[in-house]
């Protein structure tokens, strides 16, 4: 129960349904899952070492709120992390790869088909997250993975925040469009660089945002 208790917190905190800052109670808790004091505990605690919960001077927990600086620092390495993943796919990818990976770039001509701002929102996200996630596989490099996806789930907030405008996804489409071209053309040199542009434009965005 206490796997449960923690993968279903760090969801609610992941997808937005808890605010940042917002105080979580263990009674609180016990009642929305459905679960004893004791798993919710054993999760409060897991989730404030791993750094997505505060630990409140009167023993509790609210939700942590990442700063301006955080996340300017967290896109950072992004850029450095993914630039050169998509160098490296550049270079080991393969025919089976390549289509692959220009599939899930065509599904991006869904979005076109959703009216609701809401679920257009949500299905971009999740192409986006498959399309670097896939590159990152091509790439073949497991400590970069192993980097990337501790930042992952950080990172959603900031998804939400960026797809909020129909126009902010045309950008980011483009954008996926020239690292597509680049890796699946094999220049190495131009993914890096459209990869590391691409990170950049966000980090703007963001600063713009906050």
């Amino acid at each position: 129960m206490a796997t449960f208790a923690y993968e279903e917190i760090k969801r609610c905190i992941i997808h937005g349904e808890f605010q940042p800052g917002e105080r979580l109670t263990e009674l609180g808790l016990t009642e929305k899952l459905g679960v004893s004091r004791t798993p919710v505990r054993e999760a409060l605690r897991r989730l404030s070492y791993e750094g997505y919960l505060t630990q409140l001077s009167n023993g509790g927990y609210a939700i942590f709120q990442l700063t301006k600086g955080d996340i300017v620092e967290i896109l950072e390495v992004r850029r450095a992390l993914e630039s050169e993943a998509a160098r490296l796919a550049a270079e080991h990818i393969t025919e089976r790869q390549r289509h692959e990976l220009v599939e899930n770039f065509q599904r991006y001509t869904t979005l076109n088909e959703i009216e609701d701002s809401e679920e257009r929102k949500q299905v971009f996200m999740q192409l986006d997250i498959e399309f670097h996630d896939k590159i990152l596989k091509i790439a073949g490099n497991s400590r970069i993975i192993k980097l990337e996806d501790s930042l992952k789930d950080r990172m959603f907030r900031v998804r939400l925040a960026f797809a909020s405008e129909g126009d902010r996804i045309k950008e980011c489409v483009e954008q996926h469009r020239n690292i597509l071209e680049a890796i699946t053309f094999k220049d190495a040199e131009a993914a890096g660089f459209y990869s590391r542009d691409h990170l950049t434009r966000i980090e703007r965005l963001i600063d713009q945002l906050l």
